[in-house]
């Protein structure tokens, strides 16, 4: 996952990302219009393919590996090109003005590549090809993921085909649970039992707080997103109304009583020493976590990837919480796109049917990475779990939770996907964070808070 990929290129327990992207695309290119996915247009379906993905050097030679079977069995040779850290966008925008995309590559939904690509019409259709596959390389549109194709879908068409996927969940110590007195989640918690166990756990001497009940590894929790996410869960609208699921194409910004009732328990909770405000460096919140200082660990499934080692105490990884509605998932993953003058679909297809349905499985089969949005794809990731769960009992609720929060019909996205989406992220820092640090009255601020986002959705 594109947010693994970037913590690792910190550091362990470095910093994750915040909302709304890390790179913006250049606008400057005109339309290119509708690609043709009929007659000739599909091409011979055996043109050698470029590959171009962020993967580390583990990852790219097992992907090396798998794609050797590929090449025997369709005869299309495939070059794997990986780009590491931050270079990775500034390497496609570069390629997207020069005109010089490879043949299919990675793109996540948070990084601003989708929204501004496909509205310059730059990226290629694959809803006829998704929908009328040629034979042998069917994928089933219900073997999907809730979710995850409309996360990718611009003006109904599919401009990229959903791979990886991020599951956020809590990570939590059973022996300062035990230690507290305070009940272990479970996979039906809820919302009072999240912040309950929260300030319970926490510890404060001479008015400072010195343990967090449960530090944020990612800030999705406590960010705008997770109020909404609060909201949808209890029965209330999303921040973005209908467009909530996905966070794009947003026409109105609202904040139901619902959202302002999460946004006040967030506001209490950090001031109770629950959960760390915005200000806090969660440099290193993971190691804090595996040295078991920490009771709760908000985080993504891909944490455990730091775990090389048994952690010091027993640990579980539980899915959010639930409210009066039940629990609402986050939607972020990964996709691959290509350019919209894509020399042999034909043969593109060919691969990325290969890695979605026997590509990833056999590469996570070893190194056990993340689910995919095709959940025959996932079935690698969840051996290696299995194998992990034998020496450690975690792992063994990483499998169930992320199997959940993969099947979970309702989820909610975490980013800004139109293009204020950047200008969103200033108004979090400028209003929702001083917010959180109880400077300003929760009402006054969400009023701010939606006045402000409205006014960037209608531009």
């Amino acid at each position: 996952m594109m947010r693994r990929r970037q913590l690792l290129a910190m550091g362990a327990g470095a910093a994750a990302l915040t909302a709304a992207g890390c790179a913006g695309f250049t606008n400057s290119d005109a339309p290119a219009g509708d690609a043709g996915v009929s007659g000739d247009d599909l091409g011979p379906g055996t043109t050698p393919q470029t590959l171009l993905c962020w993967a580390n050097p583990e990852q790219l030679a097992l992907f090396e590996k798998t794609l050797e079977a590929f090449t025997e069995e369709s005869g299309i040779e495939v070059t794997v090109q990986s780009v590491s850290g931050g270079e990775y966008f500034n390497k496609i925008n570069s390629m997207n003005t020069s005109n010089s995309l490879p043949d299919v590559f990675w793109a996540d939904n948070n990084s601003g590549v989708v929204s501004p690509m496909a509205a310059n019409g730059r990226l290629y259709d694959w809803t006829p090809l998704l929908d009328d596959p040629p034979e042998g390389a069917e994928l089933d549109l219900d073997d999907f993921g809730p979710g995850y194709l409309d996360l990718f879908t611009v003006d109904d068409k599919v401009i990229g085909m959903p791979q990886e996927v991020n599951v956020d969940g809590v990570y939590y110590n059973k022996r300062l649970f035990e230690e507290a007195g305070v009940d272990l989640p479970s996979p039906e918690w809820t919302w009072d039992d999240l912040f309950d166990a929260a300030e319970s756990l926490a510890v404060t001497e001479g008015g400072k707080v010195t343990r967090y009940g449960m530090q944020t590894g990612l800030p999705t929790i406590t960010d705008p997103f997770g109020a909404s996410m609060y909201s949808m869960s209890n029965g209330g609208p999303g921040l973005a109304g209908d467009a909530s699921t996905t966070f794009r194409g947003i026409t109105s910004i609202e904040a139901g009583p619902e959202f302002r009732e999460g946004a006040q328990r967030f506001v209490d909770s950090v001031k109770a020493g629950g959960m760390n405000g915005p200000d806090f460096s969660t440099q290193n919140t993971i190691a804090t976590f595996m040295n078991g200082e920490v009771p709760m660990m908000y985080g993504g499934q891909w944490f455990t990837g730091f775990y090389g080692e048994a952690l010091k105490d027993d640990w579980g990884f539980v899915s959010m919480p639930q409210g009066s509605s039940g629990s609402v998932s986050i939607l972020q993953g990964n996709a691959f796109c290509s350019p919209v003058d894509l020399p042999d679909p034909l043969a593109t297809w060919k691969l990325i049917h290969y890695m979605l349905t026997t590509g990833f499985n056999e590469a996570y089969a070893e190194i056990g990475i993340t689910p995919l949005a095709y959940t025959p794809g996932s079935e690698g990731f969840f051996t290696y779990m299995e194998n992990k769960a034998e020496a450690e009992a975690g792992y063994g609720e990483v499998i169930s939770t992320v199997r959940a929060e993969l099947e979970n019909p309702n989820k909610s996205g975490t980013t800004f996907l139109d293009r204020w989406a950047n200008r969103a992220v200033d108004v979090t820092k400028a209003v929702w964070n001083p917010m959180l640090n109880d400077k300003t009255p929760v009402d006054e601020a969400v009023d701010d808070f939606v006045s402000q986002l409205g006014a960037l959705a209608e531009s």
